[in-house]
């Protein structure tokens, strides 16, 4: 997850070096849970590729305009959640904006597709701010199921509802990101990586923090050797 996240802020960068203009954004997009996880998943995906389709419509016939139309580029995953009430299904994205999206209209958009949903988020990310970005991008690349918190029925359940499903994806200004074969997270020299801790607060429990840290250069031989 962090090697992804790396490479897809320097992409990022890039970007917005050539579009200063752009405004990334953390785009949230959720379905009614339910009770079989596949029905949900697959409702979920297909609903996003409709959305999609919708905006590469506009794009190419320039009609039927919709408020992912102002999204320049994006890099999305799917998350699964499982409560008392079933399923939990949701789409974090990063996307790149040329116009500040409308939140009602992209609810009522989205009720439109799906058919029984319309809780939607839409946040600015701050582009100068490297834990705000870092943090949204992690959001993406984090495992779309924590398997440790749930019971063996459910990760039974998980594994065999979303077996060859594709759980990431991207468009726009952010297809075409190579990421490294290798994917385990190792500490990589002098790029920043995010240190995670907890503190105990009383009367609230404890809770997470997150630090950007600089990987310190490796020591050559000769200082080795001093």
């Amino acid at each position: 997850g962090v090697k992804q996240a790396i490479k897809y802020m320097e992409r990022l960068d890039i970007v917005l070096e050539e579009k200063p203009h752009l405004v990334p954004a953390m785009l949230t997009l959720t379905v009614k849970n339910g009770e079989d996880l596949e029905e949900r998943f697959n409702h979920l995906a297909k609903s996003w590729k409709t959305y999609q389709g919708r905006r590469r419509d506009f794009k190419k016939k320039n009609r039927g305009f919709n408020e992912l139309c102002k999204v320049d580029g994006a890099v999305f995953s799917y998350e699964l959640t499982r409560s008392d009430q079933g399923w939990h299904p949701h789409l974090h994205a990063v996307v790149l904006l040329d116009d500040y999206i409308d939140p009602v209209q992209l609810s009522q958009e989205w009720k439109s597709i799906t058919g029984d949903s319309f809780i939607v988020d839409i946040r600015k990310l701050k582009p100068k701010n490297t834990q705000d970005l870092a943090d949204a991008f992690m959001e993406v690349f984090k495992y779309a199921l924590k398997f440790s918190d749930m019971d063996l029925e459910d990760n039974w359940s998980a594994y065999m509802g979303l077996r060859g499903k594709r759980l990431q994806g991207a468009f726009g200004d952010f297809r075409g990101v190579v990421v490294p074969e290798k994917m385990t997270d190792d500490l990589l020299d002098d790029l920043p990586y995010i240190e995670l801790f907890y503190k105990y607060i009383r009367g609230i429990g404890y809770n997470l923090e997150n630090t950007i840290k600089q990987q310190p250069r490796p020591k050559n031989e000769e200082e080795i050797r001093r």
